[in-house]
């Protein structure tokens, strides 16, 4: 059975240089090793950006301060893509005048700005991950009568740690004077069918706008969302290295999702991280600075009313410090009755108190069962 993992590709672009060479091997290599799908030039992973070398994977900081958001009810929506009265034409320019285009010593992608006030983008880690040094953003001045960018270079840089597991991170810009900002959508409410516009940099060229539909609003897989509970959102909008990290836009202009990875061999199989993951990512970071793992070392089953029952309780996991017992069967997670395990997924992961109380019936009596992250930390 191929491994899920190695059968997408994220969409960060590698520097000209290392383009050419993937070209090259393209076309001449294809390798089927144990079921895993690899393609001479690109990770094992299925990666497409450049793999770092020696001192040349970037290092982020074990206890980062917490990041600072302005709240959404203190940002201008006028000055936002989802301000009233905005011509079709007005609004595509204020799509695309939000998303920056990120740039590393080992290769660029996109980033959207989330907060004009505190000039903060949400990206992927993997567009950041590789190189050392100073990372650049490249933004929108202006639009030219001819339809050219009048564009500005300014410095960026990460906030908070970025993760891997949820391939998002943080910058701050140096400035980001009279850019508009993207509000985070509810991707929860995304249908199939949905109309969606992708900004990006596919391949170096600046700024394109894609348009298609959502595929399946929910698509789980347990390597992509098995440590935060939330679905990736499928779409046949066009994507190509280098839209990584940028925006995926409803009709309204909210931003529902940061576009991620694409099925290699396949046509129109791409995929997004949700909007609520990055809010649920911006809560974590907000309060921590980062996302400490949470997983609770269980096997479980789920049940046709939503439940869940424990099958197995790993001995040195939380699940078994905390007194869970197999044949447990969970019903709420914080008080909130759960459906299935991606939903008790998504509850613990964006707690942002530290303190998340599993409710649990067993022999038909009800308990509580209380996790402290905060003294997991101290300790």
């Amino acid at each position: 059975m191929e491994s899920v993992k190695s059968l997408f590709r994220s969409l960060g672009t590698a520097t000209a240089a290392s383009l050419r060479l993937l070209s090259l091997i393209f076309a001449v290599t294809l390798l089927a090793v144990a079921g895993t799908v690899l393609v001479g030039g690109l990770n094992s992973d299925g990666t497409d950006t450049p793999s770092a070398e020696a001192g040349e994977a970037r290092v982020y900081p074990e206890n980062p301060t917490p990041v600072v958001f302005t709240p959404t009810s203190q940002l201008n929506i006028a000055e936002s893509t989802i301000a009233p009265g905005l011509t079709d034409v007005e609004r595509r320019h204020r799509l695309l005048r939000s998303v920056v285009y990120v740039e590393t010593s080992r290769g660029s992608g996109s980033g959207v700005l989330i907060d004009n006030q505190r000039c903060i983008v949400i990206t992927n880690e993997h567009v950041v991950a590789t190189g050392t040094g100073d990372i650049k953003a490249h933004v929108i001045t202006r639009f030219r009568a001819n339809g050219e960018n009048v564009v500005r270079t300014v410095d960026a840089e990460i906030l908070g740690r970025p993760s891997v597991d949820d391939d998002l991170a943080i910058l701050r810009l140096s400035e980001c004077n009279n850019l508009p900002w993207a509000p985070l959508g509810n991707s929860d409410l995304l249908e199939s069918g949905d109309t969606v516009t992708a900004v990006g940099h596919p391949h170096g060229f600046g700024w394109s706008m894609t348009e298609g539909v959502v595929s399946h609003s929910a698509r789980f897989w347990d390597d992509m969302s098995a440590k935060s509970g939330f679905p990736l959102v499928q779409i046949d909008t066009p994507l190509n290295p280098g839209n990584s990290g940028g925006g995926l836009f409803n009709e309204e202009g909210y931003l529902v999702g940061i576009n991620s990875m694409k099925r290699l061999y396949a046509e129109n199989l791409n995929f997004a991280r949700s909007s609520n993951l990055v809010t649920a990512y911006m809560g974590r970071l907000a309060a921590e600075g980062r996302v400490h793992d949470r997983t609770l070392g269980i096997i479980v089953n789920n049940n046709d009313d939503g439940s869940i029952t424990v099958q197995e309780v790993a001995t040195d996991g939380r699940g078994n410090h905390v007194g869970l017992r197999e044949g447990d069967t969970f019903i709420a997670v914080n008080g909130q009755r759960i459906d299935g395990a991606p939903s008790m997924t998504r509850g613990i992961y964006a707690d942002t108190d530290g303190i998340v109380e599993l409710t649990v019936v067993r022999n038909g009596a009800v308990y509580t069962l209380t996790l402290d992250y905060n003294q997991e930390r101290r300790s």
